[in-house]
């Protein structure tokens, strides 16, 4: 990473830099391209998200756990995957949309919303124009 790269995220390829998840999240040169699931830890799947820039066009992959505080929603223990309430959407990287499963991978399908649409979360969109107005 290069020195004067913040700690969130550098492009490998063109070498931007997002200091903070909030920018990565926010940036509309960003698209959601799916979800790697890691069916024995949801934490270290991955969100692969293309760059999508003039020159670039890489696509990232950054660790669930980073987007984990995005995520205010109930907390399940049991994971449903293949079972009566499983829509297999965890099963298709490329698969993005919203699941309603009680489900402890439900978290990550909520955060997937957020980054498709390029807003943080209200519970951090208020603290981030808090911040911003300073």
């Amino acid at each position: 990473m290069d020195a004067e790269c913040g700690p969130f995220k550098e492009c490998s390829l063109c070498g931007s830099c997002w200091e903070e998840l909030e920018r990565f999240v926010l940036d509309p040169e960003l698209r959601i391209e799916g979800y790697q699931a890691n069916f024995v830890d949801p934490d270290y799947g991955l969100f692969l998200v293309t760059h999508e820039t003039d020159g670039c066009g890489t696509t990232l992959a950054v660790w669930a756990e980073r987007f984990r505080h995005l995520y205010d929603g109930p907390v399940y223990t049991e994971r449903h995957m293949g079972g009566e309430y499983c829509t297999r959407q965890c099963l298709e990287r490329n698969r993005v949309e919203d699941c309603e499963a009680p489900c402890d991978m439900a978290w990550v399908r909520h955060v997937l919303q957020w980054l498709r649409r390029h807003e943080l979360p209200p519970h951090l969109a208020a603290a981030s124009t808090e911040v911003s107005a300073l």
